[in-house]
C-alpha cells in the first residue's frame, strides 16, 4: 500500500481525530512526511473520500438509460460515460458533472467530463484516435473499435464529433452501433 493510501486509511479509521492525533497515529504506523499527512487531513471530504464513499458498480447501458429517463434528462452522453467509466451510479455522475457546471439537458465539455472523473479519483490519459487506426488507414472509426475490442482492456472513453461514450474491456457502453462509421477523434484511457 502506498504511503498516501496508508495515511488515508488512518484518517478514515479515526474520523473524529484532530490533526495532531492523526500525525501521531501516522508516525507510529510508519515514517510519513508531516506535510503529506497535513495535506491528506485537510483534503478529507474531497476527491478521495468521494471515491471511498461511492460504491463502485459496473453499470449496463440499459440501467443508465433508465436512470436518465427517470430524471428526464437528454444530451447526457457524458453523464453516462462518466458513470460507466468511474463505476458509479448515474445520479452520482450527474451530481459530479453539475458541480463542474453542467446544466440539465445541455451537452458537456471535455474539460468538465475529465474533471468529474478526476473527482472520483480517476486519472485520464489522452490518445489521438488515429493512433489506433490499422496500418494504411488515416482514421479510426467506431466499427474498427468494435472489431478490435479485445485490444482495449480496462476502461476507455471514446470521443466522436458531438458525443462521448465508454468502452470497458472492449465492450462499448452506449447506444452507438458497432457498425457505425463515425470517426473517433480521441481515445482516453481511464485508470
Amino acid at each position: 500500500m502506498k504511503p498516501v493510501q496508508q495515511i488515508r486509511a488512518i484518517i478514515t479509521k479515526h474520523p473524529e481525530a484532530k490533526i495532531q492525533e492523526i500525525i501521531m497515529f501516522c508516525q507510529m504506523a510508519g515514517d510519513f512526511n508531516e506535510g503529506t499527512i497535513r495535506t491528506q487531513f485537510y483534503s478529507k471530504g474531497k476527491r478521495w473520500q468521494i471515491q471511498e464513499a461511492v460504491k463502485a458498480t459496473k453499470v449496463s447501458f440499459d440501467e443508465l438509460r433508465e436512470a436518465s429517463s427517470q430524471m428526464r434528462e437528454n444530451n447526457d452522453c457524458a453523464v453516462k460515460a462518466v458513470a460507466a467509466a468511474a463505476g458509479v451510479s448515474y445520479e452520482a455522475a450527474h451530481k459530479a458533472l453539475a458541480k463542474q457546471g453542467r446544466r440539465c439537458g445541455r451537452g458537456t465539455s471535455p474539460f468538465m467530463t475529465f474533471a468529474a472523473l478526476h473527482g472520483f479519483g480517476k486519472t485520464t490519459e489522452m490518445h489521438p484516435g488515429r493512433s489506433f487506426a490499422p496500418r494504411g488507414r488515416k482514421t479510426f472509426t467506431v466499427s474498427m473499435l468494435a472489431r478490435m475490442g479485445s485490444q482495449f482492456e480496462g476502461t476507455w472513453l471514446a470521443r466522436v464529433k458531438g458525443h462521448i461514450f465508454a468502452v470497458i474491456d472492449g465492450e462499448i457502453i452506449d447506444w452507438i452501433g458497432e457498425d457505425s462509421r463515425r470517426q473517433i477523434h480521441t481515445m482516453v484511457k481511464v485508470s
